[in-house]
């Protein structure tokens, strides 16, 4: 659905320039007109359901694997939730899955959508100036060796952050459930 969406979207530019070129003489081509308003409006409605799509496959695979956890925590020892934070373990849960979400709504898409409009531009680009194009081609392997180490500083500080995050609401869960007492003692 998103891969007929991103086509259009890249089509669009081909459209203006036509439009462009047709009233170069000031002469007003409504035809092109409605040709490029036809394509914004197709693809905004097919990336509209595309993303509608994504996100319910997503929400009904992140509920599974909720209940999965669920379950797989209730067969679990009990010195496990003795030698772990019960705020721990439910902000794993919580946080971990919801980062799932992230990634196979916005993630993965946005990847697939990134392939097929480079692919789509660039055969349009081949058409239109294949040596335009072969410089472009030539560009791309710089772009990989200064993108994949950034990559990697990237997911290594994601790591940290949902570490961080899973004992800042493993604390705050534990200071939260133990109040009553820490107010008892003080009185």
């Amino acid at each position: 659905m998103n891969t007929v969406g991103i086509t259009l979207y890249t089509i669009v530019p081909l459209a203006i320039k036509n439009f462009v070129d047709t009233n170069s003489y000031n002469i007003i081509s409504f035809g092109w007109t409605y040709v490029i308003f036809i394509l914004l409006f197709l693809q905004a409605v097919i990336t509209s359901i595309g993303i509608y799509i994504i996100a319910r496959e997503a929400d009904n695979q992140i509920a599974n694997i909720r209940l999965k956890i669920k379950k797989h925590l209730l067969e679990l020892p009990t010195s496990f939730f003795d030698n772990n934070k019960s705020g721990e373990i439910a902000s794993r849960v919580i946080n971990d899955t919801s980062s799932l979400r992230t990634f196979l709504t916005l993630d993965i898409p946005q990847m697939v959508n990134g392939v097929i409009a480079i692919s789509v531009s660039l055969i349009i680009l081949i058409l239109l100036d294949w040596k335009l194009a072969l410089l472009l081609l030539l560009i791309f392997p710089l772009n990989a060796l200064l993108t994949f180490p950034i990559g990697k500083i990237n997911e290594k500080i994601g790591s940290q952050t949902q570490d961080s995050y899973s004992k800042l609401t493993g604390l705050t869960s534990e200071s939260l459930s133990n109040i009553r007492t820490a107010k008892l003692k003080r009185a």
